[in-house]
This record gives structure tokens, sequence and C-alpha cells, in this order.
């Protein structure tokens, strides 16, 4: 088999990386090397490396992946005549790679997710692993296919590891932006290629609702185990404004655990009606919560969404909960246990769910903490409306 031609590309520029780009010989960035991102062996690998490493997957064990799943998005014997290669973006853990194999006049879109450290090699094997239950047991389009778990030693260089997996195409990261001094945050549709725009507020309020359907149609209802560690900031939701709507999508989960694991659970009655609602409501307001941290661009400040992603979170959980339970009111005695609640009640939960959730002096716990007040009402506001 002919190998295919190899480029290497920064996903801000047009024209290829070769060794003397000046980025070559740059640092792979090491975020949080507390938390085990930084290199093992105290030597960070640059970007030369990351691309050393993914030609030799893609030369080497990738090959036959990539061809075959060039082959069935292509309908037919088309080889990969061409692979070029885009360093996306640099996060926590992972260094995601965008691939394009081209061939036979096809172009078609992957994702390698590259880690080098301790806590980037540990996560691929649990998201690997989770993807790929989520979607043995769901059957649902929201999260990326994954194709395979490899490690990377080229000739010269240190190892990676990646997951290999889908890309979403023509969908970009949301994060809020204050366009002037005072104002508040809006959702910015963000290019990867540079700039970005704003969008429509009905189209904000959409993301908002999709985002809180889709973590809800993967909360498990039997065991409560929910998609955890997700975070607006980390670009984990991805948009894509069209004629017909916006449609949004996960492209991470760190983690899938019970959402009353430990003391918190063993307050909440066991079994019937009352024990899934309460459950129900305690997810719907870390939900609530959660969704609104963003930070500026997403790299600036912690900021909160307005109050109107309260209410899109509300109408995202009562839209999955009615496509869960089909054929039975779920949603409705949902939406009426949620009516009963008052202000204070709202108050006293959140206050207690920011407590357990974010680490104390954190920027993100005194933010929510500051606004509770004030999404307390919006609650209360949103549970009441039609």
């Amino acid at each position: 088999m002919t190998q295919p031609r190899i480029f290497h590309f920064l996903e801000t520029e047009r024209l290829p990386v070769a060794p003397d780009h000046p980025a070559w010989l740059a640092p792979l960035p090491s975020r949080r090397p507390e938390a085990g991102c930084g290199p093992e062996d105290g030597v960070t690998p640059t970007v030369g490396d990351y691309f050393r490493a993914l030609e030799a997957f893609c030369t080497g064990e990738g090959a036959a992946v990539l061809s075959r799943l060039h082959r069935r998005g292509a309908a037919g014997e088309v080889p990969v005549e061409e692979i070029r290669v885009f360093l996306a973006k640099h996060g926590a853990a992972y260094h995601p790679a965008r691939l394009e194999t081209r061939g036979g006049g096809v172009v078609q879109e992957w994702v390698a997710n590259v880690a080098f450290s301790a806590e980037g090699r540990r996560l691929i094997r649990r998201e690997t692993a989770i993807l790929t239950r989520l979607h043995a047991e769901t059957r649902l389009p929201y999260l990326p296919e994954v194709y395979g778990a490899f490690s990377v030693a080229p000739r010269s260089g240190p190892r990676f590891d990646l997951w290999l997996g889908q890309w979403f195409s023509g969908f970009c990261e949301v994060h809020l932006h204050r366009q002037g001094p005072g104002e508040r945050p809006r959702l910015w549709l963000w290019d990867p290629g540079g700039g970005g725009s704003g969008l429509a507020p009905a189209a904000e309020e959409a993301v908002y609702r999709e985002a809180s359907r889709i973590l809800t149609l993967y909360l498990n209802l039997e065991r409560f185990e929910e998609i955890a560690l997700w975070h607006h900031a980390a670009g984990d939701f991805v948009v894509r404004p069209g004629p017909e709507g916006v449609a949004v999508r996960l492209i991470a989960v760190r983690d899938y655990r019970p959402l009353f694991a430990g003391r918190a659970g063993a307050e909440i009655p066991q079994g019937g009606l009352a024990a899934l609602l309460t459950r129900l409501l305690l997810f719907f307001l870390a939900l609530s919560l959660h969704t609104r941290l963003d930070r500026l661009d997403g790299t600036g400040d912690f900021a909160l969404a307005p109050e109107e992603a309260v209410f899109a979170t509300r109408e995202g959980v009562l839209a999955a909960l009615a496509e869960k339970a089909a054929g039975l009111p779920l949603a409705e005695a949902f939406a009426a246990f949620l009516s009963s609640c008052a202000e204070e009640d709202f108050l006293e939960l959140c206050g207690g769910i920011v407590a357990r959730r974010y680490r104390e002096g954190s920027p993100e716990r005194l933010l929510l903490a500051h606004g509770l007040p004030a999404h307390a009402a919006a609650l209360c506001a949103c549970a009441r409306a039609a």
C-alpha cells in the first residue's frame, strides 16, 4: 500500500509547518503540572515532537484505521492519498489534532486527542472506555464515536498516547464575550481560523437548551450516573448554527459517575416517584448553576451567563425527560414538582450544591455564591412558567 503524503499545519495558518518553521522547536504548553498534566520525565515535548509522533501514527498503526474510515465515509474503495495534520488547540491534559484524510476527491475529518502527561494518559484510557460504553448503551449521536486508543513512539522524540475519534465538522466553540465595559456577557461563536461572531438571542437560548437536553439524555435514571467534569470554558460543547436551528455536540466526557455518591445520596429516600423527582431536582439545580459558568473568551475571567440560560436549561431538561420516558408523564410530573418549590428552597439547595461542588475560595464558587439570590429568583420564575 502506497503511503499517503503527510503535511503539518497550525490551525491558524494556511501554510504547512516544517522543521525550519519557528514553531517547530517551541514547547507544547503544559497546563496544570500540579495535577499531573506536566511532562513525565521533566522534558517538555516540542511542536515538532508532536507532529513527528502523529506522522508515525498516520503511517504506522493508524494507517489501516484511517484508510478504513476514509473508505467507509467515501462509500467506495477510495485510497488515502494525503493526510493533513492540524494542531487544533491546547487543553489541560490533551493537545487535540484535526486530521484530514484526502483521496478520490473526498475530504474527511477526524480528531486525535494527544497526551504526553501521566494525567493525560490516564484520561485517554478512561475517556475511551466511557465513550465506548455510552455509545453502546444509548445509541445517541451527541458524543464523538471512538475508533481506538493508541500509543505512538517515533524513532526520535518522546512517546505520546492518543485516542482517535469522530470530528464534528463545521462545529465551533462558543464562549461568553463582553463587547464593551459594563455590558452583560453574551455567547460568541469562535471561528478556529480567527475571529468570531455573536449569536442571536434565540440562538443563545438554543445552545443552553440543547446542552442541558444532551446532558439529561445521557443521565441514567436507574443508577443516576451523569456526565461529570464538563466545562464551557474548556470548549466541551461545540455549536453549528444553520437554517434549521442550532446543532450542539459534546466533544469530551472526562467522567461518568453517580450524581449522589457519598453522604449526599444517603440523605435522599430510596425508591419511588418522590425519590426520583428529588434526584431530578438536585440534578437540574446543579446543571442550572454549572451551565451558566464560563470564562470570558474561553481563557479570561470567570463570568455568569444571563439568567435566560436558567429558563433554557429547564426547557432542555423537560424535553429530554419527555424523550427518555416516552409514554410516561415524567416530564409533566417533574414540572409540577418544580413549581411546588419556593424561592427559599431553591436558595438553600443551590447554596448546598455550590458548597459541595466548588472548592472553597475558588473564583467559580465566589461568583456563584454572589449570584445565588438572583439565581434562586430566576429558578422560581422559570418553575412557574407555562
